[in-house]
């Protein structure tokens, strides 16, 4: 059984190094790279995760940074980790954004939590 999934996370890992699961970049007409459009849609949705997030949580503004950057890296994990295992969860294209979101919305609770303030009780006198 371990073999067999040792097997499948080799064959999807080929994939992505041949380009065939999410092309990062392409050439417009002069030539210039451009991002795929689903790679900033991708951008969008875990800069929106980590802003609603700050918005709930507050903070100042490297709280903020945290959040955002928590949400880009939980959003990625989350759809790189989707499209290894084959979880297909809401997917729009080849984009995983079903796990994605569930992968960052956990690393921004996890990260919520401890970078809350302990609270104090104060000593009775």
């Amino acid at each position: 059984m371990v073999n067999g999934f040792h097997n499948h996370i080799i064959a999807r890992l080929a994939q992505y190094s041949k380009g065939d699961v999410l092309c990062y970049n392409r050439r417009d007409i002069k030539g210039k790279i451009v991002p795929e459009p689903l790679v900033v849609f991708a951008f969008i949705l875990a800069t929106l995760l980590g802003a609603v997030c700050h918005l709930i949580v507050g903070g100042g503004a490297r709280r903020l940074a945290l959040f955002l950057l928590t949400g880009w890296f939980g959003f990625t994990i989350g759809h790189f980790a989707g499209a290894v295992l084959a979880i297909n969860v809401a997917s729009v294209g080849v984009l995983r954004v079903g796990m994605a979101a569930i992968t960052a919305l956990v690393a921004l609770i996890v990260i919520a939590v401890l970078t809350s303030a302990p609270v104090r009780e104060r000593a009775n006198r």
